[in-house]
Order: structure tokens, then sequence, then C-alpha cells
């Protein structure tokens, strides 16, 4: 189930997006993320993560459209979890 983020975006913001995996992977620890845009135009200017949490920077989009994002993590275990987040784009 993909994530949806309340807050919205307008297309002349710069703004951060995340995700807090805490609950998903208990004691183990994100060791990588990347993320990707699945649908829609906004563009990924850069991202971050900590050990439970990971963040996305995003600027651009067309007002009207869901955009969705795919974030890819790697765990101090070696596994690999995926989730989808959607932020839609509207004008302030």
């Amino acid at each position: 189930m993909a994530k949806t983020w309340a807050q919205f975006k307008d297309p002349q913001e710069i703004r951060d997006f995340g995700i807090d995996w805490a609950a998903a992977i208990g004691t183990k620890t994100i060791t990588a993320s990347t993320w990707s845009v699945v649908a829609g135009t906004v563009v990924i200017d850069s991202d971050d993560h900590t050990t439970t949490n990971t963040t996305v920077r995003l600027s651009g989009g067309t007002v009207g459209e869901t955009c969705q994002l795919l974030n890819h993590v790697t765990l101090s275990d070696g596994e690999e979890y995926e989730q989808t987040g959607q932020v839609k784009v509207k004008q302030r």
C-alpha cells in the first residue's frame, strides 16, 4: 500500500517528504536509501537517511497531478525493503 503524504506540494516549492521505517524494521538500521519517481513530473533534488528514517527533497511538478515515488532501503542485515509514496501537486 502506498503512503500518501498529508501535505501537498506547490510546483514552485522545494519541499522534503519522508518515511519513518522504525516500526517496519525493528532493531535493524537503514544503511542505504534510494528514491525514484515512478509517475509524475516532480524532480528529486536530494535525499538523505538516518538509521530509521528516509527523506527526499522534491521540486517541480504539475498542478493537479499525483506523483508517485519509490523508496528502496537496504538494512544492516542485508534485507531490502521498498515503499511507495504519493504526493499531490496543488497551487497555493
